[in-house]
């Protein structure tokens, strides 16, 4: 079947009445039925045909094809990875307890920060109590994939916190406005007894890429 551009456009008896010299009154029927013919074979359809005559169909749509993501997936973490971000989460849900009462002996708060990272929080609570201040509310979290390292010893991840639901209150009234933002923050983790704590965190402000 040839496509409609190249199809042969072909009209019955058109090629078959120049040669004809009829004679008397045959010759007018002869002449008369070819007139006829050739008059119907122009009366016929404009629209192309290929060589059997028939209309060559319309070609078929094609679906537009939705194009597929290409953008890389995270990889899946492992079991101990898992862990980690699990004490790293805990370790901010311990913290907002402890800040929001300034309870320095508080048990919970060793069994997920050791090193520096307990003691800077225990001095910033006893801090805290004498100026008459808490800090109350809620860090919205995003921890990216631990890389475990010194033979299973310590960890590192980057976090891309919103910390601005977690305020400040002075003689129990809030002090200042949270402003949304992403800081961003290193932590390292060190397992203790079998157990991830956080060791130490460092802060960007205002900016979750790596310095």
């Amino acid at each position: 079947m040839r496509s409609a551009d190249k199809a042969i456009d072909i009209r019955p008896g058109s090629s078959r009445t120049t040669h004809l010299r009829p004679t008397g009154q045959a010759g007018l029927v002869a002449v008369a039925l070819a007139v006829a013919l050739a008059l119907a074979g122009c009366a016929g359809s404009d629209e192309p045909t290929d060589s059997l005559g028939s209309t060559p169909p319309a070609p078929a749509s094609t679906a537009a094809t939705a194009p597929t993501s290409t953008e890389p997936s995270a990889p899946p973490m492992t079991a101990e990875q898992r862990d980690i971000v699990e004490r790293y989460r805990l370790y901010w849900r311990t913290v907002e307890q402890v800040l929001a009462t300034n309870d320095v002996d508080s048990p919970a708060l060793r069994d997920v920060a050791t090193s520096n990272q307990l003691i800077t929080l225990i001095e910033k609570m006893i801090k805290n109590e004498a100026e008459g201040i808490t800090v109350q509310g809620t860090v919205v979290l995003d921890p990216g994939v631990p890389v475990i390292a010194d033979g299973g010893l310590s960890a590192s991840l980057r976090d891309c916190q919103d910390g601005s639901g977690w305020l400040p209150y002075h003689d129990g009234k809030v002090d200042g406005v949270g402003v949304p933002r992403r800081d961003g923050v290193a932590v390292t983790l060190w397992l203790v007894d079998e157990v991830w704590k956080v060791a130490a965190t460092v802060f960007t402000e205002g900016r979750c890429d790596e310095t």
